[in-house]
């Protein structure tokens, strides 16, 4: 967070812009060997090989990126942490990227990192790995957004571990794999196990199949957007469209958005509206998924606040204490659903919604939708036109950028 007038946030973020400046200034050339480069490196600084091998690949990865790079160069609110996160993660669209496809990439990623209010908490790097997931599907829905593993195991196995133990994995499409780990999920809180126990005992009949329930959240006015899974975080259009066509209940949540109800405990629907709106714990700097968290009324049910969207907020346990023991306050603005958190040493911070109903995921969502359509129209274009060689012909089309 860049804060004007705060010393310790001025310091932290002239100590970025140094640290950045230094690297860029000895930046080794793409013709340079790495191992030494990266010696040499992390022998200066004091960092690990690993850190400085992160830092090189993430500065050229910015170079890619001019509109986050010239936003960055302007704040310095980036740490090398999270612009690790965002190389890693585009490593996952190979080597030769469409220089369209980087461009609606950096537009999307840049506007999720501009601040637009004054205390606005920066992304967490879970968010921020979420959101780039997101971008990614949008351009190749066949791209593993998962983390990647350096050996993919097969399909199914038993490996023998230390101690006397064994790791029994196994490989599913999506959509059946969350419906697996629902299911053991529900299983191990019925019987209050770990998840490996209910498993156990699910496989073994020990225990019945439990009632498995998932919400997944999709846009009725954007056919082929990507679907969000409560707990689990963006799905591509295909695994939600599976997910959705066994769904036995169908709620429209805008029906709900303004739902008031008379009772302290918060019904399911009004609940999915909340967890739909937050996505995650609405405490600065805290990715715990929406749906494992409390509602908490703003303005107490006791002194007359209703139980409706518009006054609960997602809180985890722990922050959910902070807030109950007086420690903190905060407001919910109405309007645009960002939160405003009031400490005891007088300081304020502001968190944004990051759920897949929240305001500016709507217009995303709408904006995934469109995006695909431009670029599958132009790989149309493109492959019905050649030029007497065979060759193809690039057609121009105008991607009119829309609002991330």
């Amino acid at each position: 967070m860049n804060t004007l007038g705060d010393p310790v946030a001025e310091a932290l973020t002239s100590l970025r812009k140094t640290e950045y400046e230094v690297f860029c200034a000895n930046l080794p050339p793409l013709d340079a060997d790495i191992d030494e480069a990266v010696d040499a490196l992390a022998s200066i600084s004091g960092r690990g090989l690993y850190a400085v091998r992160s830092i090189i690949f993430s500065l050229y990865r910015l170079d890619e990126l001019p509109r986050l790079k010239n936003l960055y160069e302007t704040l310095f609110h980036l740490d090398f942490v999270r612009l690790a996160a965002i190389d890693q993660a585009l490593n996952k669209l190979g080597p030769d990227v469409s220089p369209d496809v980087l461009d609606r990439i950096d537009a999307g990623l840049t506007r999720y990192l501009t601040p637009r209010k004054p205390r606005q908490v920066l992304p967490t790097v879970a968010n921020l790995r979420r959101k780039l997931n997101a971008l990614i599907a949008a351009e190749d829905p066949d791209i593993d957004t998962s983390r990647e593993k350096r050996r993919p195991p097969p399909a199914y196995g038993a490996t023998l571990l230390r101690g006397g133990r064994c790791l029994v994995h196994a490989e599913y499409d999506t959509a059946d794999a969350l419906l697996i780990d629902a299911a053991v999920s529900a299983a191990a809180h019925q019987h209050s196990i770990s998840a490996a126990e209910a498993l156990k005992l699910l496989v073994t009949g020990a225990a019945p199949s439990p009632r498995v329930v998932l919400h997944v959240y999709r846009a009725g006015d954007a056919p082929g957007a990507p679907a969000y899974l409560s707990g689990f975080g963006w799905v591509d259009a295909a695994t939600g469209e599976v997910l959705a066509s066994g769904a036995a209940r169908t709620i429209d949540l805008d029906e709900h958005s303004n739902s008031v109800s008379p009772h302290y405990a918060t019904p399911e629907t009004i609940k999915r509206v909340v967890e739909g709106r937050d996505g995650t714990c609405r405490y600065p700097h805290c990715s715990k998924p929406a749906n494992a968290c409390q509602k908490d009324h703003c303005l107490d049910y006791a002194d007359g606040g209703p139980t409706a969207a518009f006054n609960l907020l997602s809180l985890c346990q722990r922050h959910h204490n902070i807030k109950t023991d007086g420690r903190v306050r905060y407001i919910l603005d109405p309007v645009t659903d960002d939160v405003v958190w009031l400490f005891e040493d007088g300081h304020w911070e502001i968190t944004e919604a990051t759920g897949p109903t929240a305001a500016k995921n709507r217009n995303w969502v709408q904006t995934i939708s469109q995006a695909m359509e431009c670029r599958h129209a132009a790989a149309r274009e493109e492959a019905r036109r050649a030029d007497s060689t065979g060759n193809p012909v690039t057609v121009p089309v105008d991607l009119e950028e829309v609002p991330f």
